[in-house]
């Protein structure tokens, strides 16, 4: 690949990378309205998943939590009262016959967490640890589309890369970085564009084979970003050439819709 081209190429990408970066996060509305979220669970030995959807109204909140956590699953009703929202912490507090489940952290308009997690499973057991998720709002609470839906908007790429964590006490830093493939367009008819060029494309159940052109035989997995929008992501270890080479990025692309 032409160096010097990858280099000029290197300013207008970051710049780019910048607008796309959301704003601030924004704090509640105590009637901010539904909302939905999913996130993780850890009680430093076994790790599980959560899932809510309700509603915020005068502060109190209303809807559905659901865990999967060391091979048991519960679904418990979050009810006014005991699920609240106050002072930007947010308790998501349910119960269902015995089975009992309550999240406790810092919330605003994009996150949830890290925080506190509690429960009891109807037979045993009681769990204890941290999670730590996303919640979206309003418009953005609809259902995330499924994997495998190819985008239809231009999307900016960019990967994380990180910085330092090597040696004994230094702590790893992570910063965003331009792909070499500067944006992805996908076409229904089957090709792509990049700034570098394009090609043909093939499907792969919920991922994408790009054929030809200059990122011919990179794999990207079609899944939904964390603001729910389809995205592309070219994950390393199915990005390498013979040699062991990167066909894309030396780390985790991601191509998302710019915002």
């Amino acid at each position: 690949m032409n160096i010097a081209r990858r280099f000029a190429a290197g300013p207008l990408a970051l710049v780019s990378l910048a607008l796309a970066a959301p704003l601030a996060a924004a704090s509640l509305s105590p009637d901010a309205g539904d909302f939905a979220g999913e996130g993780t669970l850890d009680d430093g030995e076994a790790q599980g998943t959560w899932q809510a959807s309700g509603t915020l109204a005068d502060g109190e909140i209303s809807g559905t939590l659901t865990v999967e956590f060391g091979g048991k699953a519960m679904a418990v009703t979050m009810r006014p009262g005991p699920a609240f929202m106050e002072n930007g912490r947010c308790i998501l507090k349910g119960e269902e016959g015995r089975n009992r489940f309550e999240l406790s952290g810092e919330c605003d308009s994009e996150r949830f967490g890290p925080g506190y997690m509690s429960g009891y499973f109807d037979g045993g057991p009681s769990v204890s640890g941290r999670f730590a998720g996303t919640l979206r709002w309003g418009a953005a609470a609809a259902p995330a589309p499924a994997a495998g839906t190819l985008p239809t908007a231009r999307l900016l790429c960019g990967y994380r890369e990180r910085i330092g964590g090597i040696a004994a006490g230094d702590i790893a830093t992570y910063e965003n970085r331009p792909s070499l493939m500067g944006f992805l367009e996908l076409s229904p008819g089957g090709t792509y564009r990049t700034q570098q060029g394009g090609g043909r494309f093939t499907r792969e159940g919920n991922a994408v084979r790009l054929a030809d052109g200059p990122w011919a035989g990179a794999l990207g997995r079609l899944e939904p970003d964390n603001a729910g929008e389809p995205a592309v992501y070219f994950e390393r270890d199915d990005n390498r050439r013979a040699d062991g080479t990167p066909i894309v990025d030396p780390y985790r692309t991601f191509c998302v819709k710019q915002r």
